[in-house]
C-alpha cells in the first residue's frame, strides 16, 4: 500500500514538474489558463468591417503574415469573417470579425491553444494602432477621428489592464 502511494505521488510530481517546464519554455508561465488554453484575445471596436478589414491587411503586411484563406459565415444571425495566417515560423494565426452593425465589430485574435501569447499580443496591438487611426463611422463629418477605443476591455484576462489602458490613451 505503501509502495503504491509513493508510486502514485512520484507521477504527479513528475507531471507537474514537466508541465511547468513546457510553461517556461513557451513564455506562458504566470498567465492566466483562460488566455493559455484559448489563445485569443477579443474585443469590440466602434469602426466599420470595412475598416476592419483594411487594418487586417495593414497589419498582415506590417507583420509579415502570409494570407493563407478568408471565410465569411453566418454566425448568429450576423455575419462573420475569419481570416488565416501563416507567420514566418509557420504559426498558424486566426483574425475573426464579426459585424455587429454598420458601425461596429468584435475582433479576435486567435494563436490557438498554447499559442504564442507575444504575437497574438503584437497582432492585436498592430490593429488596435491601424484602427485608432481611422475616422469613426458614427461621425457626420469625415474629417473627425474619435480613438478605436474597445468598448469592453480585453478577453485575455493575463493582460486586460494593460490593453485596456493603452486602448484608451491612459
Amino acid at each position: 500500500m505503501l509502495l503504491s502511494r509513493t508510486l502514485i505521488a512520484g507521477i504527479v510530481a513528475i507531471g507537474l514538474t514537466a508541465s511547468l517546464a513546457g510553461c517556461a519554455k513557451s513564455r506562458e508561465m504566470g498567465k492566466s489558463a483562460r488566455a493559455v488554453f484559448q489563445g485569443g484575445i477579443e474585443n469590440s471596436f466602434e469602426r466599420s468591417p470595412e475598416q476592419v478589414a483594411q487594418a487586417i491587411d495593414a497589419t498582415s503586411k506590417e507583420l509579415k503574415l502570409v494570407h493563407i484563406s478568408s471565410k465569411t459565415q453566418p454566425s448568429g444571425g450576423q455575419s462573420e469573417t475569419i481570416e488565416t495566417f501563416r507567420t514566418a515560423k509557420d504559426w498558424k494565426v486566426q483574425i475573426i470579425y464579426t459585424k455587429l452593425s454598420e458601425r461596429s465589430c468584435d475582433i479576435e485574435v486567435n494563436t490557438g491553444p498554447f499559442g504564442d501569447s507575444d504575437l497574438r499580443h503584437d497582432i492585436y496591438a498592430s490593429l488596435r494602432e491601424k484602427l485608432a487611426a481611422m475616422p469613426n463611422p458614427q461621425s457626420a463629418t469625415p474629417s473627425a477621428t474619435a480613438s478605436a477605443a474597445p468598448t469592453t476591455a480585453p478577453s485575455d484576462s493575463a493582460s486586460a489592464a494593460t490593453n485596456w489602458a493603452g486602448a484608451t490613451g491612459q
